[in-house]
Formats: structure tokens, sequence, C-alpha cells
């Protein structure tokens, strides 16, 4: 729904800024995914519960309708053409899921319903096309709305009741990297490195927030990509970086505050945009317009 808006062309920036602004000529289908090497299932030895999440070209299943509240393995499939998610967000009481499912299947849709930034979210994480992805998180009592996040999928969200009270001292992922994400910034400690690992991403903030890397050239600076965004707010600006420049790589899904999840990770040596595009309530600006954006050269 809002996902890497930024990343989709001038036309989807327009809308998510409320620009007004004219389409440029030529092609503004997403860009293509940059390809990351295969992730591995690193927390096999903790014998967490698993959750298995398939999308298929016209379905998307959970293995699970029903969980006592708790640590979660979650294991996406992606067997869509398209990149995809398993987003976890709670439904408000008198939200049916059947209603969720409309907006999310509707391409048409660019703003998501009031409360959707506002209700708890634990996380998840994304795949691209034949890509299996593992993500740990918290799941506390609440019914769920388990999701693509990609309305050009068509895939209709997944109902899943969480019932009870989760158990003390569950088994904490041993993360070798660390995000933190608050209001408008990341903090990186310990750093990503290049290879597979498991990454903690935690939000210390006061507003929802997500993770994406997103591969760029050598010698991309943060300058380069507000440059790139504010030349389609009607603002003639030079820059070196072009849409083409920029290739999604990994993603989390939304993240409430005092939320954190673990993602396996497998990244090659490069340069990397890390943006967050949740909109700030106050002036619906997406946070990496207002600084949310890093650029990180991995090793």
């Amino acid at each position: 729904m809002d996902r890497r808006t930024f990343l989709t062309g001038a036309s989807a920036i327009g809308a998510a800024l409320g620009l007004g602004i004219r389409p440029l000529d030529g092609d503004l289908t997403a860009l293509a995914q940059a390809t990351p090497p295969v992730t591995p299932n690193l927390f096999a030895d903790l014998g967490l519960p698993e959750i298995t999440v398939t999308a298929t070209a016209d379905s998307y299943t959970v293995s699970e309708s029903s969980i006592s509240a708790g640590r979660y393995l979650v294991h996406l499939v992606n067997q869509a053409p398209v990149e995809v998610y398993a987003a976890f967000l709670q439904l408000p009481g008198g939200t049916a899921i059947d209603d969720f499912s409309a907006l999310l299947t509707d391409p048409a849709t660019v703003e998501p319903p009031e409360w959707y930034y506002t209700t708890f979210a634990p996380g998840g994480i994304s795949a691209t096309p034949g890509e299996e992805s593992w993500v740990v998180l918290d799941l506390p009592e609440g019914v769920y709305a388990v999701n693509s996040d990609v309305p050009e999928a068509g895939l209709p969200a997944v109902e899943l009741e969480v019932t009870g009270e989760a158990l003390a001292d569950l088994p904490v992922p041993a993360a070798t990297a660390k995000v933190d994400m608050v209001e408008m910034m990341f903090h990186f400690d310990p750093p990503i490195v290049a290879g597979s690992q498991i990454l903690e991403v935690t939000n210390s903030g006061e507003q929802m927030h997500f993770f994406t890397l997103a591969s760029v050239p050598a010698g991309t600076t943060v300058e380069d990509f507000m440059g790139l965004a504010a030349s389609f707010s009607g603002t003639p600006t030079e820059s070196s970086l072009a849409f083409d420049d920029i290739q999604p790589y990994f993603d989390t899904a939304n993240q409430s505050p005092g939320t954190t999840a673990w993602a396996a990770l497998n990244v090659d040596p490069g340069t990397y945009l890390a943006l967050c595009f949740v909109p700030d309530p106050a002036t619906g600006a997406p946070h990496a317009m207002l600084g949310m954006v890093d650029v990180l050269t991995i090793a």
C-alpha cells in the first residue's frame, strides 16, 4: 500500500506526497528488483514454532489460522511473479478482513485507512519471485491481517487469530548486525556486513517505521537521493542518481514503536541506500524525504 512508492516512478511518488505532478514520458513501471544471494534459514536451532506463508500468482496462504501468543519463525515462500511480503497488521475491532483485502488488492489504492499507521504492527519480511525468506516476530494477542502488502499482486489478506499470553524467557536470536529506527534516522551497531547474518531490527521511535535496503552505484550520496526526490516536487535539481540506478534489495514490513524483529539477511558487497517511506502523520511526507535515508558501504 505504501511500500517503496518512490522506487516505482514519478507518478507514484507524486501521489504519495500529494504533489499532483505530471507523469514523465516513458516507462514508469516498477524498477527491476536486484537479485540478492540465497538467504539460508539462520534460526533453525532456536526451536521456535513456525508459520509458513506461501504466495503464488493467484493465492496467498498461511499455515495457521489460530495460534497462541509468542515468538514465531515466519517462513515466506514466494512462488508469485512479483515481490511480496509476509506483513502482519493487527485489525482494529470491527474491521473485517474482507474489507482490508479489498483495499489491498486494488492497484489504485494509494492511501491506506487512517488506522493503518496507528494499529499494532510487529514487522515482516519480503521475498522476490522464487525466493524464500525468514523473520522472527513477537505476536501478542489480537486478530491479524497477514498480507502481501502489494496491491499489484491482487492477493487477499489472510486472518490470523492470536490468543493468550506469551511465555517468558523466549529464545532470542543471536544477531550479528543491528539497526535501530528512530525519527528520522537509522543507527547501525554492529553494522551490516557482507554475507549471511541475523539482522535485529528495532523501532525505538515514536512512529511506525520499516527498513529497506536498495542497491545503488558506488559513490552515491544522501544528497544525490534527495536531489532526485526533489526533482519530482517541481523543483529542478541536479542529481547524478536516476531511478534506474536504484534497485530494491531487501525489505522488512511496518513495525510499531517498541517492537523488535529478527530477519535473515544475505547481502553482497556494495553500496546501498537505507530507507523508510512510512508517512509522517503531521506532514504526510514519507520519512525518507524528512531525512530518514542513509548510504551504507557494505564490505
